[in-house]
């Protein structure tokens, strides 16, 4: 009668245990890091646990700060970012000091429509990929990111503040093929290689691209 009651009470620790583990697994993290960003970050598990399903096989999560994102059901083995690299490349943003609030998202499904992370005014959605996702990679997407934050933090509101590092970054422009039409990125300022023409294109931040003469 004692071992069955020694027994039962070493299952139900075994299972409360397992519970914590879980819960523990699934809860935010918050941290302040020396540059002043405060982030919250939300791991894959803890998303999952907000999804809604649907009958496609796509779900639904919603979060009272940074609202709604759909998911596409998943047709192939994914890999969400890993906690510690997010964390890592928000603390190791150096140059700057600002004070600023962040919800980190760590998807386990890849975001409809946009089929990439992206960002929202005071957060940031990591999506998934079809390998693990190294350091280096997690810090290039994270921090690029973390930096639309900081624009519609800090620049958004203070037009003059886009033209301020121009002449610093000014360069020749490269001409691209009429034929070969490119998109409008007014929240990309900084001259980068573009996948369309595989010119450097200049897109001026805040207002429409337009094609040098």
């Amino acid at each position: 009668m004692a071992r069955s009651g020694l027994k039962t009470g070493f299952a139900i620790a075994v299972a409360a245990l397992g519970l914590l583990a879980a819960v523990t697994a699934q809860a935010a993290r918050t941290e302040t890091f020396a540059n002043g960003i405060r982030a919250t970050v939300h791991d894959a598990s803890e998303v999952s646990a907000m999804c809604v399903g649907k009958a496609d096989g796509s779900r639904e999560f919603s979060h009272p700060l940074a609202g709604t994102v759909a998911l596409d059901a998943a047709t192939r083995t994914l890999y969400p970012f890993d906690v510690t690299f997010v964390t890592n490349a928000l603390a190791d943003m150096t140059g700057f000091s600002t004070d600023v609030e962040v919800e980190v998202f760590i998807l386990d499904g890849i975001p409809t429509g946009i089929g990439s992370s992206f960002a929202r005014r005071g957060a940031i959605f990591l999506s998934p990929s079809y390998a693990p996702v190294d350091a280096a990679i997690t810090s290039y997407i994270t921090t690029h990111e973390m930096g639309h934050v900081l624009t519609w933090a800090f620049i958004d509101g203070q037009p003059g503040r886009w033209d301020a590092p121009r002449p610093a970054r000014a360069g020749p422009r490269r001409r691209r093929p009429r034929s070969l039409p490119c998109l409008p990125r007014p929240r990309e300022p900084w001259p980068r290689t573009c996948a369309t023409c595989s010119a450097a294109c200049w897109l001026p931040a805040a207002s429409a691209w337009k094609t040098t003469r």
